[in-house]
């Protein structure tokens, strides 16, 4: 499982480890019945309070998306909601649609945002290689 911290965004950071895990499940990428890292090894990794991660946890457990066997860790539930890829694609061109109108009101030009993304892309996936940088590999 892929997570990382975004430490200037509005958004708290229990609520971005939900958002992120729950993007995973219904991407496939974490099946059911499949052990999500323990709490300790979350923080660990992304260099955050343990009680956060538990937070996260403790509220997906309420929502019913994982589900703790005792002695043995947390798990993803078996019944989770599908989300279809093209409602993946529908999520991600609103996120596109409005990244580009922030960059354009910005007064950057669209070959410049368009090397920016290409630069990020790139940037993001030499980190996955080498499991360092601009996220960690759990």
């Amino acid at each position: 499982m892929f997570l990382e911290i975004n430490h200037s965004s509005t958004v708290p950071v229990y609520q971005q480890l939900k958002d992120q895990i729950k993007r995973s499940i219904s991407s496939g990428l974490l099946p059911a019945e499949s052990k999500v890292p323990s709490v300790r090894d979350v923080a660990l990794h992304l260099r955050i309070n343990p009680n956060t991660v538990a937070k996260a946890y403790r509220e997906l457990e309420l929502e019913g998306v994982l589900f703790t066997r005792k002695g043995q860790g947390t798990f993803v539930s078996r019944i989770q909601p599908t989300v279809s890829h093209q409602e993946r694609v529908h999520k991600v061109v609103l996120m596109i649609d409005a990244l580009l109108l922030s960059a354009l009101q910005l007064g950057l030009a669209r070959e410049e945002i368009a090397s920016l993304v290409m630069e990020r892309i790139e940037a993001r996936r030499q980190a996955e290689e080498q499991n360092v940088g601009v996220g960690r590999n759990l």
